[in-house]
């Protein structure tokens, strides 16, 4: 599913945030005595996550894999996995190279391993916790998911829920630096209504678009045995 070789550089994959110091710098001209501290990969946002999923998911899987792995590559992938090396340059230190390191191999073969054995729910289980920290219960009475497209008008939002977020002002939610396949929201049935456990933010942003009446959403398969 993601292959990733063990040289490969992340160098010009993600991006790297520092503190570059100059204390005491008497260069006469150009500082070429400053220090990189604190380096570490930023977290990967959604326009990364679709990079890194081009990089190193072959395009012969479908949507729903390729959807997984980008929440892969969100959600579980975190700065403690990638390591960060600087090196002497004219100007003094530079970044040199981001490798990622074992616990990031780690995440990958675990995550592959599920997908391998066709373990949807497992995969989504495995992002959800990294994402959270916990998993929903509901998300744990189904066991096959797939993604399909639905009416705004289908979708039930809780009154907490949307009483955590605004209905305009998420242009920083940008479909444009979302894949394709990336869904508004992620939803269990609910009566005739299928309830948003996941996606508040991306709802919002749909919500608002009036001319916007149908959306992707990552729902359980309920006409065969998810018990």
């Amino acid at each position: 599913m993601i292959k990733i070789g063990s040289n490969k550089s992340f160098r010009d994959l993600v991006s790297i945030d520092y503190n570059f110091n100059t204390w005491g710098c008497e260069c006469p001209d150009y500082c070429r005595c400053g220090v990189i501290d604190n380096a570490t990969v930023e977290h990967i946002s959604p326009s990364c996550a679709r990079d890194l999923v081009h990089e190193f998911v072959d395009k012969k899987h479908g949507d729903l894999q390729r959807l997984l792995a980008f929440m892969f590559f969100r959600h579980c992938l975190s700065e403690d996995d990638f390591c960060v090396s600087v090196c002497s340059g004219y100007y003094g230190e530079e970044i040199n190279d981001v490798r990622l390191e074992s616990s990031g191999y780690k995440k990958i073969a675990h995550f592959n391993t599920l997908i391998a054995e066709q373990n949807i729910r497992g995969a989504l289980v495995m992002i959800l916790t990294h994402h959270y920290g916990y998993i929903l219960p509901d998300i744990l009475e189904f066991k096959e998911w797939k993604l399909i497209e639905v009416s705004l008008m289908d979708i039930h939002v809780p009154d907490a829920g949307a009483n955590q977020v605004s209905y305009t002002g998420y242009d920083h939610w940008d479909e444009r630096s979302y894949p394709s396949y990336y869904p508004g929201c992620i939803v269990i049935p609910r009566g005739d209504k299928l309830k948003i456990v996941d996606g508040f933010h991306r709802w919002a942003n749909f919500n608002s678009k009036k001319k916007r009446r149908k959306v992707k959403v990552l729902a359980p398969v309920v006409d065969k045995n998810n018990s």
